[in-house]
């Protein structure tokens, strides 16, 4: 899990805002600007419809960044409800004023130049306008390439999340903690 205090992320944006926004574009796929998704749904095959169709209904939002009308990164995000079954976690990141980010992409010809770190401006923007205080997400430890681009806009490893599947009367442990994750905050 990582997470970040939205103040962190000003000087680290700053540079990028300026000298990417004049170049690409930005736009939000929501339930109010549903004419959006057959654009997204060309460029992100990977993910059906009726799961995106889903997300939007259930408040969920993602930033789009373009380049001569093509999609070329989004990142959705979650501020009013979450994608977790415990409705009770769900409440309480609620409360404390929490934004989720989750499924991030940026296309492998745009990789390396900023187009991730445009994307989590685009999102910071959104959520301080909405009241949020921390954006925070998840990461596989075995998604490296991830996780520096998480670290290099200014995200810190708070937590280390544990998965396990239901067998008969017991629990079986899908993931253990990664070895190579130290408990430490990144920098």
């Amino acid at each position: 899990s990582l997470q970040n205090d939205l103040e962190l992320f000003q000087s680290k944006l700053l540079n990028i805002r300026e000298r990417l926004k004049a170049r690409f574009q930005a736009k939000w796929l929501t339930e109010e600007t549903i004419e959006y998704l057959q654009l997204y749904l060309k460029y992100r095959h990977d993910i059906p419809e009726q799961e995106v169709t889903k997300w939007l209904r259930n408040g969920f939002a993602t930033v789009m960044i373009l380049d001569n009308g093509e999609i070329i990164g989004d990142c959705w995000m979650g501020i009013e409800s979450f994608p977790f079954p415990d409705r009770a976690i769900a409440e309480m990141l609620k409360q404390r004023g929490y934004a989720y980010f989750f499924k991030a992409y940026v296309d492998s010809c745009y990789r390396g130049r900023g187009i991730f770190p445009l994307l989590i401006d685009e999102q910071v923007v959104s959520a301080r306008l909405k009241g949020v205080k921390t954006l925070f997400g998840a990461i596989s430890p075995a998604n490296i390439p991830s996780r520096k681009s998480v670290e290099k806009v200014g995200f810190k490893h708070f937590h280390t999340l544990h998965f396990f599947q239901v067998r008969g009367k017991s629990y079986a442990k899908l993931m253990k903690a990664h070895r190579s994750i130290k408990k430490r905050a990144y920098k």
